[in-house]
């Protein structure tokens, strides 16, 4: 009789270690759930909807350590279904949870977005309108886009909207109703830095080789050698918000690291383009 018991819940241990594995592995390369936070996906998704995130298209992220109290990715991705195309929402860690100077990483720190700029791409935005920069048409073609193309920046400003974008270049003068042009760097890709664009990429700069690129007597230093141009070791993606009114993205912030996506939400394509 004991020896029975014993078996028995030997096999139900058995049983809930093999379930508790699949999840996992489903959770990881397969699918997850997350619940949407705040307004900046409106009206495609709503404060509190649950999405669900394919990590199939992109390819799952496996962690090669995890002790998730440092602030560095460390990771692999699996064989995807295809990339990540223009308009596409994703899930992704937000690259600013522990300082707002500084790409770090975050596990639980996520945020749901639309893919407006792919590596290579060059981002535009237009009488409040972002231009698709694969066939030069308006895109997010939606309420907010439409209030911020009719409305005054001081209407805007008294109603509590951010109007002035990209703050980490500020010589730029660049706004949500005017914004860009602006290169996406893809791995590989060579840009020519300046003292009027070295800015746009000195975090993803920091980020790729733990150097700060600084403007010393008229010249670009990173570390200590003098540079005149850079190229990218990682895909970078512009994110955006379907409330251009209030969301905090890459207009804000700058752009993101293509280890910081998540996944795709296979659904999130509806009012995208008119």
């Amino acid at each position: 009789m004991f020896w029975s018991i014993v078996k028995f819940i030997y096999r139900i241990a058995r049983m809930l270690i093999l379930i508790c594995c699949v999840y996992a592995v489903v959770r990881i390369c397969v699918c997850d759930r997350f619940i949407v936070r705040g307004e900046s996906m409106n009206p495609t998704f709503r404060d509190g909807e649950a999405v669900y995130v394919n990590k199939l298209i992109f390819g799952g992220r496996i962690y090669k350590d995890l002790d998730f109290t440092k602030s560095k990715l460390n990771s692999f991705r699996l064989p995807g279904l295809r990339d990540i195309r223009v308009g596409d929402v994703l899930m992704l860690n937000y690259p600013y949870a522990r300082s707002k100077d500084t790409i770090n990483f975050k596990i639980n720190h996520v945020y749901l977005k639309r893919c407006l700029g792919r590596p290579g791409d060059t981002v535009r935005i237009v009488d409040g309108f972002y231009i698709n920069p694969e066939t030069g048409k308006r895109m997010l073609c939606n309420e907010f886009s439409n209030l911020l193309n009719e409305t005054t920046d001081s209407i805007l400003v008294k109603q509590g909207v951010v109007v002035n974008a990209f703050q980490i270049n500020k010589s730029l003068e660049w706004t949500i109703r005017n914004f860009g042009p602006f290169y996406i760097p893809a791995k590989g890709s060579k840009v020519c830095l300046t003292p009027s664009n070295y800015k746009n990429y000195k975090k993803q700069i920091r980020y790729e080789t733990g150097y700060n690129l600084e403007l010393e007597g008229g010249s670009l230093k990173l570390g200590n050698c003098t540079i005149e141009s850079y190229t990218f070791k990682t895909n970078w993606y512009f994110m955006g918000g379907d409330n251009v009114l209030n969301s905090k993205d890459s207009r804000y912030f700058g752009l993101v690291p293509e280890e910081y996506i998540i996944g795709v939400v296979k659904n999130g394509v509806k009012r995208f383009n008119d």
